[in-house]
């Protein structure tokens, strides 16, 4: 199993989570809807750049700053920028997991605090 679906699934699992892990989630789900529903996931795709803007920056870099409306873009389009956003809220996710690790491995944090 890759390191995705091994998030998806420990998030999956988890009992109270983040705004970024429900947004994985989100984003995972609508990647995974048979038959693809292009206006479900433009809105969706459109909502992760809202809430992360450092992803829409990123997207426009990576595109030469040729960045199309999401209403013009082809379902194929669409599911390939959703999984790049996946791919990067992942990241993200996975970032912030190692370093709250790190952190807590530095302030003794495998110690019961009362």
């Amino acid at each position: 199993m890759d390191a995705l679906s091994t998030l998806i699934e420990q998030l999956k699992a988890k009992k109270i989570i983040t705004d970024l892990e429900s947004d994985i989630l989100e984003t995972f789900k609508e990647l995974s809807k048979e038959p693809f529903d292009r206006p479900s996931a433009s809105l969706r795709m459109g909502l992760n750049y809202g809430k992360y803007p450092e992803i829409f920056i990123e997207a426009g870099i990576a595109s030469g700053g040729s960045a199309q409306l999401r209403y013009t873009l082809s379902g194929d389009a669409i599911r390939d920028n959703l999984q790049w956003q996946l791919q990067k809220l992942a990241q993200k996710e996975l970032g912030a997991q190692h370093y709250g690790e790190e952190a807590l491995n530095q302030h003794g944090g495998n110690q019961d605090v009362h």
